[in-house]
């Protein structure tokens, strides 16, 4: 990129040119602002998000994954009530996880808080 900017430096021509070719694949304001909300779209065009790897949590990942997609346990855990919210809790940071799979925009869900509980 440096050369990029050194290219558009005091010369509007070259400046407009870069901007022509560089503007449709920078990312918009309103997709950042989305990144983390309930999603109006299909991520990945699936539907589903993932759970991330950490190096050694495919097994588990892959177990959570299969709870969460049995609607009657997935309801269940999300439906519990928690009269304290505490992030060391496991049902806390399991339902924080469910409602992400379940809502989220993003293509996978980081299970660090899930596995530092979990522990």
């Amino acid at each position: 990129f440096k050369l990029l900017v050194e290219l558009g430096l005091g010369c509007s021509e070259n400046y407009k040119q870069i901007f022509s070719l560089l503007a449709p694949s920078v990312v918009s304001e309103k997709t950042l602002e989305s990144w983390d909300r309930p999603r109006q779209e299909q991520p990945n065009n699936t539907g589903y998000v993932g759970l991330r790897n950490l190096g050694c949590t495919c097994y588990m990942n892959a177990l959570l994954q299969q709870f969460f997609m049995i609607p009657s346990l997935r309801h269940g855990i999300l439906e519990t009530p928690i009269t304290q919210p505490e992030p060391d809790s496991l049902l806390f940071q399991l339902q924080k996880m469910f409602s992400f799979l379940q809502e989220s925009a993003r293509q996978y869900y980081d299970t660090s808080d899930f596995c530092k509980v979990y522990k």
